[in-house]
C-alpha cells in the first residue's frame, strides 16, 4: 500500500530530531542502483506482548519507479524483528555476566598466586636455602609465574570482550626485547635446540614504538609452538627490515611443523 514518509518515520522512537533529518537526508540522496537503506528501529505502538516489551521493525528502503505514473517513489519492505532483539539482547547480558565474573575470578586468584611467587623466589634467593631445596622451590615459582600469565590472559580476554583492551605503547629497543625473550626460553628447549636472537646488520639498531609486553608475549606463545615440533636444529628470532619506518619480526625453526 502507498504510504507518505513523514507517516512511516512518524510511527518510529527516535533518539532525537537529529537522527531523523540525518535518516531523511540518507533517503533523499538514494539512488536507484544503490544498495537499500536498512534501519532497525522501535516502533511507537500500543501492541505490546508483556509490559516494557518493545516491538522492534526492520525498514528496508529502495529507490524505484511508480508503476502507475512513473514518477520516483521508495519501495519499503518491513519486518518485526522484536524476537530477534530481544535475543540479541539476552545474549549480550550473558556475556556481559560471563566477562564480569572472569574479571572478579583473575583478581582472586591473583592474591594468592602473587604470595607463592614471592615467598618462593626469596627462599630460592635466600642465601640460607639448602641446594637441596632449590631445584622444587625454582619449580614452584615457575609453575607460579605460568599460572599467573595464563590468569592475566584470562583478565585480558574479558577486557577485549568488554571493549576495554588498550596498548601502552613506548619506545623499545626491538634487539634489547627478543633478547630477553631469549633469555627466558632457553631453559624450556631441548638440549638438541639451540634459540637464536638474529639482531638487524651492525649501525641499523633502532627503537619501535610497541606495547614490548603484547610484543614478548606474542614471541613466546610462536617460540613455545616452536618447541613442540623442533627436536634438534634451531629456533631462530629474526629482525628484518621491511623499509624505513617497519621492522618485522619472524620466528623460523627447523622443525617439522604441523602434520
Amino acid at each position: 500500500k502507498t504510504l507518505d514518509l513523514d507517516t512511516v518515520l512518524d510511527s518510529c522512537v527516535w533518539s532525537d530530531t537529529t537522527e531523523r533529518c540525518a535518516f531523511v537526508q540518507t533517503l533523499r540522496s538514494l539512488a536507484f542502483d544503490s544498495d537499500p537503506v536498512v534501519i532497525t528501529l522501535r516502533k511507537d505502538t500500543k501492541d505490546r506482548r508483556e509490559p516494557g516489551d518493545h516491538v522492534w521493525h526492520q525498514l528496508s528502503f529502495s529507490r524505484c519507479k511508480n508503476p502507475y505514473d512513473g514518477g520516483d517513489c521508495l519501495l519499503m519492505l518491513e519486518s518485526d524483528v522484536s524476537t530477534l532483539m530481544l535475543a540479541q539482547a539476552e545474549l549480550q547480558a550473558s556475556n556481559d555476566l560471563k566477562d564480569k565474573f572472569l574479571q572478579c575470578m583473575s583478581h582472586e586468584l591473583r592474591t594468592p598466586l602473587n604470595g607463592i611467587m614471592g615467598l618462593s623466589s626469596a627462599i630460592v634467593h635466600s642465601l640460607q636455602c639448602p641446594p637441596a631445596l632449590k631445584t622444587p622451590l625454582t619449580t614452584i615459582d615457575n609453575s607460579a609465574k605460568h599460572l599467573n600469565s595464563l590468569v592475566t590472559d584470562i583478565l585480558e580476554t574479558a577486557e577485549c570482550m568488554a571493549g576495554n583492551f588498550r596498548l601502552h605503547c613506548a619506545p623499545t629497543k626491538l634487539s634489547d626485547l627478543c633478547e630477553r625473550v631469549c633469555d627466558v626460553m632457553r631453559p624450556r628447549l631441548h638440549e638438541s635446540v639451540q634459540l637464536r636472537n638474529q639482531m638487524l646488520a651492525a649501525g641499523t639498531e633502532t627503537t619501535v614504538h610497541c606495547d614490548p609486553g603484547r610484543i614478548q608475549k606474542v614471541l613466546m606463545h610462536l617460540i613455545e609452538n616452536a618447541v613442540k615440533f623442533t627436536e634438534s636444529g634451531w629456533i631462530e628470532i629474526r629482525q628484518v627490515m621491511t623499509d624505513a619506518d617497519f621492522v618485522r619480526v619472524e620466528v623460523v625453526d627447523t622443525g617439522c611443523g604441523i602434520p
